[in-house]
């Protein structure tokens, strides 16, 4: 059945629209599931596991099964990403108190050439 009108006060766009408001906010909650159930959550207390590398819940001590924490694998390539980062960081910050070193030498000759 399908109701064409243009009138916005008319029952069918009333309908329509408090339909559609409601498949909204039942979309919403499904997405919120869907999020919670992507998540990890400690099997005793249900709160959620904000570290896969740790072996124990952080809220109340319990381990954490194996389906929870990384693998061996996983840890090993969490490793070596964080190697990587912690070296362009170094590289990065090497590179920039080159540059304020830079920076102070000609300021300090552009002083001393103005007091000449």
């Amino acid at each position: 059945m399908e109701c064409r009108t243009s009138d916005p006060a008319s029952p069918a766009v009333t309908l329509w629209l408090t339909i559609g408001d409601q498949w909204s906010r039942v979309a919403d909650v499904g997405r919120q599931l869907a999020e919670y159930r992507m998540s990890a959550h400690c099997p005793k207390c249900n709160r959620p596991v904000y570290s896969r590398r740790q072996k124990f819940c952080g809220f109340c001590g319990a381990e954490l099964p194996e389906e929870l924490k990384f693998t061996e694998a996983e840890l090993t390539e969490l490793a070596k990403q964080d190697a990587e980062a912690a070296a362009r960081r170094k590289a990065r910050k090497l590179k920039d108190e080159a540059e304020e070193e830079e920076r102070r030498k000609a300021d300090s000759g552009a002083s001393a050439a103005s007091l000449i």
